[in-house]
């Protein structure tokens, strides 16, 4: 009976605690998920600008440079990340990983789209040509107000699914360490707790065996007190 008690006690407190670390634990993933995603993208909006100041001589003439395939491979390795250069049209004229004329049109991938409608872009898909999720970053190449064509920089998402799962695999250790404390301490809790009950029952059964003579000493000024002093 007595340890049903303490179960019923003890177990509210350790649910409510499990519950609440499982939910910060998945508030603190998302959030830092998306401050790592948030950084990563000023980062290569950043590394993008500087390569549009040098791609802007190259793509005012009629005719792409047949320089841009080399030096989107360049940029490429200084960066360590795919670079890809698209003309206004959505024409693919550089990419450091493929033959730009193995590629699609690209006028209407949504970073693209954007970066044309609004001078820039981002979004993270899933990525037929490598075959993983990355995160896309482009950013229009303008000169005089005119599009001349567009540079992205796309970004493997996976540093980033591993910090996270990493941070992950910490709370759940932690909220384990923690749930078997708390679970240590309801149950202590719970037992000073039901002491005086068991004291109680102890001397009830002592009477029901005939000894008239049981005395308990009060320990509480609560309702088991109460129930203490009249018993007495």
């Amino acid at each position: 009976m007595f340890h049903s008690i303490r179960l019923r006690i003890a177990l509210p407190f350790a649910i409510l605690f499990v519950a609440t670390m499982v939910g910060l634990s998945l508030y603190l993933s998302s959030f830092l998920r998306q401050t790592y995603l948030n950084e990563l993208e000023n980062q290569l909006q950043g590394e993008a600008t500087l390569i549009a100041g040098q791609l802007s001589p190259l793509l005012e003439q009629e005719e792409p440079s047949s320089e841009l395939n080399g030096m989107t491979r360049q940029w490429s390795s200084l960066l360590n990340m795919r670079v890809t250069i698209i003309a206004p049209d959505g024409t693919v004229i550089g990419e450091s990983q493929e033959d730009p004329s193995n590629l699609e049109n690209h006028l209407t991938r949504p970073e693209i789209s954007a970066a044309l409608a609004n001078g820039q872009g981002s979004s993270i898909r899933f990525s037929n040509t490598v075959g993983y999720p990355m995160l896309y970053v482009a950013l229009a190449v303008k000169q005089g107000g005119q599009n001349l064509g567009v540079v992205r920089l796309a970004e493997p998402l996976s540093q980033v699914d591993a910090n996270i799962a990493n941070l992950q695999r910490s709370l759940a250790g932690a909220t384990l360490l923690a749930t078997l404390l708390v679970i240590l301490l309801a149950s202590v809790i719970a037992s000073r707790t039901t002491r005086p009950l068991r004291d109680l029952t102890e001397a009830a059964r002592r009477m029901s065996s005939g000894s008239l003579y049981s005395h308990l000493i009060p320990i509480t000024s609560d309702e088991v007190g109460e129930l203490t002093r009249a018993f007495n």
